[in-house]
């Protein structure tokens, strides 16, 4: 296919060192890159690795990667092929091994604000970019004995004030019963009962102040508080990037730009 460009076509190889995803064999890489630098239309520009295990506190696999692909580029700088661009490092290698970072990163989760682990490099500055809200749509006063959602997973033991947030496991939100919180007022409003596709219900009863329409955050900062990708990933059992990725395009997006905002 490159070929029919009529050109030579830059391409980037990628080795697997460990991953096993991705890429060619560390141990027969070499070969590639030979063939590559003999094919016309194909220019040999870069060679890639990708870390398994980055941003943990035991370093041992990763720089076990490292190891085996110096290897291959060892073995290529002794054949005289050039490999102008290297690249390992994913947003934990960026982080934690600097030793990794060779000519370029290709940095993921960061970007997005988020950290990819609890124990790894801490950098100043770094604020998660995106928040997840809805709006109060009503409120319900429960009296003792009464119950809230699908399945009856929550009783009130006393009365109780409960507002519904039009948004649920449909949306993304993890669909879970009686945990999790949401931030009124600056204040966190506990879930009850289970998670329906469209629909969660808060307890607002220590929240007097809370009315209709008032913001609600389901994740993000509010008055101080904030529910984080993480908080939410263990509600999900789950991790950061499958939450940032399950967000459903039905809820509306209002991106921010400074003082710009645009829906």
């Amino acid at each position: 296919m490159a070929a029919g460009f009529a050109k030579r076509l830059p391409v980037h190889v990628k080795i697997n060192s460990g991953m096993t995803r991705y890429g060619m064999r560390w141990d027969e890489a070499i070969h590639l890159l030979e063939a590559i630098t003999k094919e016309p239309s194909l220019q040999l520009e870069g060679a890639m690795t990708h870390f398994s295990q980055s941003d943990e506190t035991d370093k041992t696999f990763a720089l076990l990667q490292m190891s085996r692909f110096e290897e291959v580029m060892m073995a290529a700088k002794q054949r005289g092929l050039g490999v102008a661009t290297q690249h390992l490092c994913n947003s934990g290698g960026f982080l934690d091994l600097p030793q990794a970072h060779r000519d370029m990163v290709r940095i993921g989760i960061l970007m997005y604000g988020i950290f990819p682990s609890t124990v790894c490099r801490r950098i100043e500055g770094i604020l998660p970019v995106m928040s997840v809200k809805a709006r109060i749509a009503a409120i319900q006063q429960l009296k003792p004995g009464e119950h809230v959602g699908y399945g009856m997973r929550y009783t009130a033991t006393t009365e109780r004030r409960v507002a519904v947030l039009p948004i649920g496991y449909g949306d993304g939100f993890p669909r879970v019963r009686n945990q999790g919180h949401a931030l009124i007022h600056g204040q966190r409003a506990s879930i009850i009962g289970g998670v329906a596709m469209d629909a969660l219900m808060v307890d607002v009863t220590d929240i007097p102040q809370a009315q209709m329409w008032d913001e609600a955050v389901l994740m993000g900062e509010q008055g101080g508080e904030a529910i984080t990708a993480r908080d939410v990933a263990q509600l999900k059992n789950s991790v950061t990037y499958d939450v940032l990725t399950s967000w459903r395009l039905r809820l509306r997006r209002k991106c921010v730009n400074g003082d710009e905002a645009k829906e």
